[in-house]
């Protein structure tokens, strides 16, 4: 495995979460840590596969992720590179859950903290009849 990933990634298989979330989780923490500068070149999606003993499809899809969120810079024909200007600053857990917003918790007298769902016959607006359908 290459020199700066050695430390970085480890995959466990008997874990719940699947294999893409954990390289996904790894690698953002790694780049938000600064243990991978702006610029690295991660190896190919090949490459890390053959490296970490997983499918290509799952190395792709936590580096389309992380392109997605603006981590990595992404090419066709280049190796991902991390994305330079990143503010770096601490991740949160990713298993955490987000505190419910406390205007929403006071209108509904729900507690702070405490995620709420809608009523299900709750008043929606009209074009949320195109896109859910609340049979």
């Amino acid at each position: 495995m290459d020199q700066a990933l050695a430390g970085v990634i480890d995959l466990n298989p008997g874990k719940s979460a699947p294999l893409t979330r954990q390289l996904y989780d790894q690698l953002r923490l790694a780049i938000a840590d600064g243990r991978l500068r702006q610029g690295y070149r991660l190896p190919s999606s090949r490459m890390l596969a053959g490296q970490l003993d997983v499918s290509r499809n799952t190395v792709s899809a936590a580096v389309d992720q992380l392109a997605a969120e603006g981590y990595l810079d992404i090419a066709r024909g280049r190796r991902p590179s991390i994305a330079a200007g990143l503010v770096r600053r601490p991740v949160a857990d990713a298993t955490a859950r987000p505190a419910a917003c406390p205007a929403v918790a006071s209108a509904t007298g729900q507690a702070a903290g405490r995620a709420v769902a809608p009523a299900r016959n709750a008043q929606r607006p009209p074009y949320w009849n195109a896109v859910l359908r609340w049979d």
